[in-house]
């Protein structure tokens, strides 16, 4: 069992009960999904690392930018 995602679960579960994050989908499947797009960056960077340099691309921004796409995309955009 990783230990992680099911951290990720419990802030998530907490997030969907006062709001603050989407609650269209599951919060065990959120988990998972960022989990996953956190190590795929992550195992890019370090297998494709090359490529970013060649197209000028600095790790940390991706990174950066990454988090960023992640937090606005669980945003609660439901109005009350």
């Amino acid at each position: 069992m990783m230990i992680l995602p099911w951290s990720f679960m419990k802030v998530l579960k907490q997030g969907q009960e006062d709001g603050s994050i989407m609650q269209s989908i599951p919060a065990e499947q959120l988990a998972i999904i960022l989990w996953s797009q956190v190590s795929g960056v992550f195992e890019f960077i370090a297998l494709r690392g090359k490529l970013l340099d060649m197209l000028q691309i600095d790790n940390i921004e991706l990174i950066r930018n990454q988090i960023n796409v992640l937090l606005y995309g669980l945003e609660n955009k439901q109005t009350d």
